[in-house]
């Protein structure tokens, strides 16, 4: 049932893609879908294809492409779509936590674990997302 939700929700998007190919919306939510059926160079080409919108107008479309960047290895540009999201909104703890996780991809720890205590100063984390960067903390990286 949910996987015929999810195939009429991805035609639903694509159609809209036609008609709006640089529409952040649809871009994002056809990522999404892409990722939830684990597809995720497709779905860092989707969004890349398009000059993203900026941080500040967008952070769930440039949160998701760092998010991907992350899941797939590329650290750099983890890092530094994270650092662009955390100018524009430093209260965000989660975005704090991803961007230690591509810090310590990258191998620079020093960095990860300054970032790690700042997702725990601002909070608004999920509680299995806090364990995490404790336990990093506490492991000394």
């Amino acid at each position: 049932h949910q996987r015929g939700q999810r195939a009429e929700a991805d035609e639903l998007l694509q159609a809209g893609l036609e008609l709006a190919p640089r529409h952040p919306p649809f871009l994002k939510g056809r990522a999404r879908l892409l990722v939830e059926g684990g597809a995720w160079p497709q779905a860092r080409e989707l969004l890349s294809r398009h000059p993203a919108p900026l941080p500040a107008t967008a952070p769930e479309y440039s949160a998701l492409l760092a998010a991907i960047c992350q899941q797939l290895g590329d650290w750099p540009a983890a890092v530094d779509l994270y650092h662009r999201l955390l100018a524009v909104h430093p209260n965000q703890g989660t975005w704090w936590v991803g961007l230690a996780i591509a810090q310590e991809g990258e191998g620079t720890p020093t960095e990860a674990a300054h970032s790690y205590r700042r997702g725990l100063e601002v909070g608004n984390l999920p509680q299995e997302l806090a364990q995490y960067a404790q336990k990093r903390l506490n492991s000394g990286l």
